[in-house]
């Protein structure tokens, strides 16, 4: 049995898009890199250490996107930051393909013009009784 302990969590004013379709203009490119670089400067987290950690990505909006594929595809620049800090020293993109870390996409509901991804990190630990 696993238990999990929260090492890391962060409320960042993020707006995603679902943007499987649009093509990546610069302004698109700017936005993900201005996101990355609060998801750098807000998380505070120590680097991965071999443990298994779950990364639970939420994404905050009024609206809700499709769950099976454009959720996901809206948080990866998120991701792939998270991923940085979490691995560091690998090629930017690569990191977030880390065995030691599973990834888990949520959404829920916001408040009229209320946008925000919520990030935790837990940590996977064995539990005591060895089952």
């Amino acid at each position: 049995e696993l238990d999990m302990a929260l090492i890391a969590h962060a409320r960042l004013p993020i707006r995603t898009f679902g943007e499987t379709n649009l093509r990546q203009s610069y302004i698109t490119r700017e936005r993900h890199r201005k996101q990355k670089m609060l998801v750098h400067q807000s998380l505070r987290v120590p680097p991965l250490d071999r443990k298994p950690l779950l990364v639970v990505l939420t994404r905050i909006s009024p609206r809700r996107l499709d769950e099976h594929d454009t959720l996901a595809y809206s948080l990866k620049w998120i991701a792939d930051a998270v991923a940085e800090k979490l691995v560091p020293g690998k090629r930017v993109g690569q990191a977030d393909s880390s065995k030691n870390i599973s990834w888990e996409y949520m959404q829920v509901r916001g408040k009229v013009r209320e946008y925000a991804v919520d990030i935790r990190i837990f940590e996977k630990e064995e539990s005591e009784n060895g089952s």
